[in-house]
């Protein structure tokens, strides 16, 4: 398993400390609409497959979430 670079990780568990745990939906489902639902569902983002390393690493560092 590979290991979190370390500026995500600080960033992550600074926020978990702060009682909440970013759920990012990462699914292949991309018809209009699904982004919507994922995020009524309360994920806090979206992301399609396929996708790369980065761009997650980008939403969980910039926050890109609604709460």
């Amino acid at each position: 398993s590979e290991v979190l670079p370390a500026p995500l990780a600080s960033e992550l568990a600074t926020r978990l400390m702060g009682g909440h745990l970013p759920i990012v939906a990462i699914t292949a489902h991309a018809m209009a609409g699904d982004h919507d639902k994922c995020l009524a569902a309360g994920m806090d983002s979206y992301l399609t497959k396929p996708f790369q390393p980065e761009q997650l690493q980008e939403i969980l560092l910039m926050g890109r979430w609604t709460r």
